[in-house]
């Protein structure tokens, strides 16, 4: 019984296209609003070689609010591959004062921790997305 069964998979499978795997991109990961420790671990103390962008912004801001959208759909572009971290300027003064925002909506690239890159004011899908392209 057992032969039976081995022989009509054999027979089954040799005719059976090879499998095929392919690979996907991680997806990004959006942190919103966040508080000291997760800048910390999610920016400064992040190993990944992966571009990060901050969106340094406040709840009052237009433009800010024109950007956020934009951000987002650029981080979940995975030609893009890069995280997004939003602090709110009102919340987190003593980061915005250390990374010396003076003007909203700032956008700061990081790459392992460090800063690399950064923007000032609203842009376009077309232009984050060739900002991020430049530096990563």
């Amino acid at each position: 019984m057992l032969n039976a069964v081995r022989s009509s998979l054999r027979n089954n499978l040799a005719g059976s296209p090879k499998r095929a795997f392919s690979v996907t991109p991680l997806r990004s990961a959006i942190f919103s609003s966040v508080d000291v420790k997760t800048f910390e671990s999610e920016v400064l103390n992040a190993n990944k070689d992966k571009v990060v962008l901050v969106d340094f912004y406040a709840d009052w801001c237009g433009p800010c609010k024109m950007l956020k959208p934009i951000l987002t759909k650029v981080a979940n572009n995975a030609e893009a591959n890069c995280d997004l971290v939003t602090v709110d300027t009102e919340e987190l003064t003593e980061v915005a004062q250390k990374y010396k925002i003076a003007s909203l909506p700032t956008v700061v690239a990081f790459r392992k921790g460090k800063e690399v890159s950064r923007f000032i004011g609203a842009r376009n899908e077309k232009a984050v997305l060739s900002f991020v392209n430049e530096i990563k």
